[in-house]
């Protein structure tokens, strides 16, 4: 079962990872990807170059429309 709790660890787990990245100019979005047999998704974490969300943000969004999400 998916709780609030496991949703906020999940979320917190996330945003450390992220939370590197952004203060530097450095596009890091995390995407949901799922995982088969499990309610909850796993984290792909994409990096791009400095200031570099017009070459990240487009590549994003192929991930996502691949995976489903």
């Amino acid at each position: 079962d998916i709780n609030a709790a496991t949703l906020v660890a999940v979320a917190t787990d996330v945003a450390k990872n992220v939370f590197v990245f952004t203060p530097v100019g450095v596009p890091a979005p995390a995407q949901p990807v799922p995982v088969a047999g499990s309610p909850l998704p796993a984290s792909l974490q994409l990096v791009g170059p400095l200031n570099g969300e017009e070459l990240l943000l487009p590549t994003a969004a192929r991930v996502e429309a691949a995976v489903g999400r």
